[in-house]
């Protein structure tokens, strides 16, 4: 599985592309390297800000607005990128909203604070937390992961209608 998750296509292929792909390994019922590819082959902040918006639909009022700031965040808006990383921080990196949001603030920019230098987080660990979160979010809909997946993944496609 390790060899899968390192596994990327060209990114001269188009998102329709990774969809057929990911489709095809499902049908196949191989679930788990479906998914290793569908984050490994998609855009990080679309896959988290795709994430937001799905988790806001059953969250409360106050998680909906938490969720909302990554939904609405700008690329290069580093003062915001920090206040999701504090608050994600006061929710707990354990939960699904902390690692949604974590995941956003190490893949976007450094991790050390204005003035120090730039410290920036190994490469690939947002994938792995937007992993850990679709699996747990796989489970919330399904009482199986297998089939969370797809109802997941087709959950993705029709977003992207």
């Amino acid at each position: 599985m390790d060899k899968l998750f390192s596994m990327k296509i060209s990114q001269n292929n188009s998102m329709l592309e990774v969809n057929k792909t990911v489709e095809q390994m499902l049908a196949k019922d191989k679930w788990q390297d479906a998914l290793n590819f569908w984050v490994n082959n998609t855009d990080s902040l679309t896959l988290i800000k795709w994430l937001a918006k799905s988790i806001s639909q059953s969250s409360s009022e106050e998680d909906d607005v938490f969720l909302q700031s990554i939904v609405k965040w700008q690329e290069g808006d580093d003062e915001e990128r920090w206040a999701i990383f504090k608050k994600s921080e006061s929710v707990g990196f354990t939960t699904q909203l902390g690692a949604l949001g974590l995941s956003l603030f190490i893949s976007q920019g450094s991790i050390s604070p204005p003035p120090y230098d730039p410290v920036y987080a190994p490469s690939y660990s947002e994938k792995k937390i937007i992993y850990g979160i679709l699996i747990n979010q796989s489970c919330i809909v399904s009482d199986t992961p297998d089939v969370g997946v797809v109802c997941l993944f087709q959950h993705w496609c029709n977003s992207q209608l």
